[in-house]
């Protein structure tokens, strides 16, 4: 079975506390993500141990850490990270609030699970020349601000909305994300969502208004998803 390790290597976040979120992030998966996507039985794992480098092709990793500074990436092989300072820093704490570290969690095993390698691309246009406009296949950045509740033992873990396929279709008429907040609009963003296009004159950021300023550092931080991307040259239609 596929899965997705999630390691701890913050000082501000308690093991305790990332169990909780790994066991929501697990029933999201369950009854929620792999159904909507349509995808294999896979499994979000806490190592309390952080492990050795895996050398499976099916199993990835997500960190926890409290800055950027502390992440030292691989190109070579599946892997995302969380940095938990800046939203506890902002009003958030592990478990809840609008970016809890839960949240932010099950955004990064979300995409991890879609677009491992970063490297996705969805067309979403084509012009009379023949050019492609296309769009990253990152499936929690464009509702990046909202989240759901999941109980885990009779308490609340926030985690991340998500788009469906049918958000990356321009001619889609039904439901685009799983909370449907979006109204059955594909390619729109929340006013604190963000993507990245790629058309004639290269990649491109979008975000929305609200996106908070820490957030966009963190979006923008070297190892980062959206960073991995810009500097990619393999990409792959779907």
């Amino acid at each position: 079975m596929p899965q997705i390790r999630v390691v701890n290597k913050s000082r501000n976040v308690s093991d305790d506390s990332v169990a909780v979120m790994t066991e929501a992030i697990n029933l999201q998966f369950r009854h929620h993500f792999l159904s909507a996507w349509d995808s294999t039985e896979m499994e979000v794992v806490f190592d309390r141990e952080a492990p050795k480098r895996h050398k499976l092709s099916d199993v990835y990793t997500v960190a926890l850490f409290d800055t950027s500074h502390q992440w030292e990436f691989h190109h070579e092989r599946p892997s995302a990270a969380v940095f938990c300072q800046a939203p506890l820093d902002h009003g958030s704490d592990p478990l809840t609030g609008p970016y809890a570290v839960s949240m932010l969690l099950s955004h990064e095993c979300l995409e991890l699970a879609v677009d491992p390698h970063v490297s996705q691309w969805s067309i979403t246009s084509m012009d009379q020349h023949g050019q492609s406009t296309c769009v990253a296949y990152d499936i929690a950045n464009p509702v990046d601000n909202q989240f759901y509740e999941i109980i885990v033992d009779g308490s609340p873990v926030n985690v991340s909305n998500f788009v469906l396929p049918s958000w990356f279709d321009k001619n889609s008429v039904t439901e685009t994300d799983i909370l449907t907040m979006l109204n059955k609009k594909p390619l729109v963003l929340t006013s604190g969502g963000y993507t990245v296009t790629w058309g004639s004159g290269g990649q491109e950021q979008t975000y929305g208004d609200d996106l908070p300023r820490w957030r966009l550092k963190q979006k923008r931080c070297r190892g980062s998803r959206g960073f991995r991307r810009m500097m990619s040259h393999h990409f792959r239609m779907v």
